[in-house]
């Protein structure tokens, strides 16, 4: 296993849905994680190493040369490659996840090795909305679509990619195949919700207000409240690079630690008693993948308003969500207000229980093994 991303010591929230696809292959077949990160946390050129079960996370000091560090984070690979083959043999699949950067790394190994390259892909920069794929330099693209176009599969966590992949000639349809993230069970039993006398809304992201727009969210709770005779109250849970941003844009509508709380990062085992306590979730995004945060609060029975960003649109439906256009600030208060007036119809525990055939471990089980046949 070669991954892009992957929890480590100075952010264990980063990949962490890798990780989990990762775990969950380690049920059917053996494998070994290796993954190397360049960091300013230590002085250039001094190497760390961490060792995990059935994984090795290198650090990895950074130069001012990104000639050197990009030499560096190769060799420091090849090195620990060559190390795992000594004690394991040799491999029967080489597996990436996320193409940029380590892609590259796992396409050459795969090559020298002669074995086959399967690639899970998570990132969200081939879409429309996002498009960082188009600001990388012409080189790498190439590259991307090689190492798609030449991988024996491809795993993809929802058919919004797929779909994208296959239209932008990434990949082949018949390589594509769609792998849901691996999302914890949970004991929760959900209750049927009556309005009390506020509104609670949750949502969990990053606060990257270019992929989330959080500030739409802002304004869209700033407007309903003015016509509204209860109060509606959002909790943001998560940090990120907006975040005093958007602290001083709720702070400008009279709405920080009034009407929108700012909770930070929550550890993920921790959220069920969050779940339990709103009465339903909002997710404003310009562009996703899948977002396992909004299946997560499916999973405690909480309905959705969520924008048409994509991915989501695998598991959202009439029963469990109002979905509303993305970037349309006016048609999510709409969504906001038929959601106030219809949360008291929607059956919690079908909405739970539809998600979890979706998206149980037999599932992502089986759809993991077909990348593998």
């Amino acid at each position: 296993m070669i991954p892009s991303w992957y929890p480590n010591r100075e952010n264990n929230h980063a990949g962490i849905f890798i990780k989990k696809h990762i775990q969950t292959i380690s049920q059917f077949t053996e494998c070994f994680t290796l993954f190397v990160l360049p960091t300013n946390k230590l002085s250039a050129l001094k190497i760390e190493v961490e060792k995990q079960p059935s994984a090795k996370i290198i650090y990895f000091g950074t130069t001012k040369s990104a000639m050197i560090n990009s030499f560096l984070y190769f060799l420091l690979y090849f090195l620990s490659i060559s190390q795992i083959l000594i004690k394991k043999g040799r491999p029967q699949f080489i597996h990436n996840h996320v193409i940029f950067p380590s892609g590259f790394v796992a396409i050459t190994v795969s090559k020298i090795l002669n074995v086959k390259l399967i690639i899970s892909e998570h990132w969200s920069g081939y879409l429309g909305g996002d498009n960082r794929f188009l600001h990388l330099s012409k080189t790498v693209q190439c590259g991307i679509r090689y190492i798609l176009k030449t991988a024996f599969k491809i795993g993809l966590v929802s058919n919004f990619l797929k779909d994208k992949l296959v239209e932008d000639q990434f990949c082949a349809k018949d390589k594509a195949i769609i792998t849901p993230n691996t999302i914890e069970p949970n004991n929760f039993s959900p209750v049927k919700k009556e309005l009390g006398e506020e509104i609670n809304i949750l949502t969990i992201c990053n606060l990257n207000n270019f992929e989330k727009n959080i500030t739409g969210m802002i304004e869209a709770i700033y407007i309903v409240n003015k016509t509204s005779l209860k109060p509606i109250k959002l909790s943001i849970i998560g940090d990120g690079p907006d975040e005093e941003m958007l602290k001083q844009k709720a702070d400008s509508q009279y709405l920080l630690n009034s009407k929108i709380f700012f909770l930070g990062r929550i550890e993920n085992k921790l959220l069920t008693n969050y779940y339990s306590n709103y009465d339903f979730y909002l997710l404003n995004s310009n562009f996703e993948t899948l977002n396992i945060s909004a299946i997560e609060a499916l999973m405690h029975g909480l309905p959705v308003v969520a924008s048409k960003c994509g991915g989501p649109e695998d598991y959202l439906t009439e029963k469990n969500s109002i979905q509303v256009n993305t970037q349309d600030t006016n048609d999510l208060v709409r969504g906001i207000k038929e959601m106030i007036e219809k949360q008291e119809t929607l059956n919690r525990r079908e909405i739970k229980s539809e998600i979890e055939k979706l998206y149980n471990e037999k599932v992502v089980i089986e759809s993991l093994k077909r990348l593998y046949d």
